[in-house]
């Protein structure tokens, strides 16, 4: 998908607009502490951040609909993020698109069954999963684990314009998410916590890199922290009905993380 080319003058604007009208931690704890999935997406359908994420969504809505959902939202959002940018490094965003799904890759290359969100997901999101992961297939046998992330990052790497701009994002943003996925990997780790302490890091970086192309990953670092949050909230509400998460409770196995 093309589109025309915004720049490194004009994105700025709308990210920082995007973060002025971030949910506040009170709505965030309202929703935490709420009971039932009806009064969770009231909550979301009411804060303008959080609206687009959960549009077409109804307390109806099953898990596997609501995965399937949430993920076509990403996907919106890494389009939108990479028109607000300079041409040469529109395809670069974009394939960021595809990061929350690469356990799912790895899964469906070594013959695993599919998961039921799949089936919900509309043919535009299916099929080139399913084409991603025929190719990974023939790599699988003779590359380690996490194949399927190690082919994601070359190939970002060959999208991204070379020069600084492409160092600076690796090191900040890749640097940040590395520290991250090594602390959650630790015994006993927090994962709440280690959120907030990526939160936190993602905006300083955004902050310094304002005028930079790192400012637009960071961004969708921000975006992706956000989704998984309410991701959360919504499926475990839709998938046990009966049971009030404990406010503050962290989703199990979230979408970019399941992909390292």
């Amino acid at each position: 998908m093309t589109g025309a080319a915004g720049s490194l003058a004009y994105a700025p604007a709308r990210i920082g607009a995007r973060w002025g009208a971030r949910a506040a931690d009170a709505t965030w704890r309202r929703i935490e502490g709420t009971r039932g999935l009806a009064a969770v997406l009231g909550l979301a359908q009411s804060e303008p951040a959080l609206a687009s994420w959960v549009e077409g969504l109804t307390p109806a809505t099953g898990p596997h609909a609501i995965e399937a959902t949430l993920r076509r939202r990403w996907r919106e959002r890494a389009e939108e993020v990479a028109r607000w940018m300079p041409a040469a490094w529109q395809p670069a965003l974009r394939w960021c698109s595809w990061l929350p799904d690469l356990a799912l890759v790895e899964q469906l290359a070594t013959g695993e069954p599919a998961p039921q969100w799949l089936d919900r997901a509309d043919a535009d999101d299916r099929e080139p999963l399913l084409e991603l992961a025929v190719a990974a297939r023939g790599a699988l046998p003779t590359l380690p684990e996490s194949a399927a992330l190690r082919g994601w990052a070359a190939e970002w790497r060959r999208l991204a314009p070379p020069g600084a701009g492409r160092a600076e994002v690796e090191a900040v943003v890749g640097g940040l998410l590395r520290r991250h996925l090594d602390a959650l990997a630790s015994d006993g780790a927090d994962t709440a916590e280690l959120r907030g302490a990526l939160q936190s890091g993602l905006l300083r970086a955004w902050r310094r890199t304002a005028l930079r192309p790192a400012a637009a990953f960071c961004h969708l670092g921000l975006l992706a922290l956000e989704l998984l949050r309410l991701r959360g909230e919504l499926v475990v509400r839709a998938a046990l009905p009966r049971r009030a998460p404990r406010a503050g409770s962290a989703p199990a196995r979230p979408m970019a993380e399941a992909a390292a």
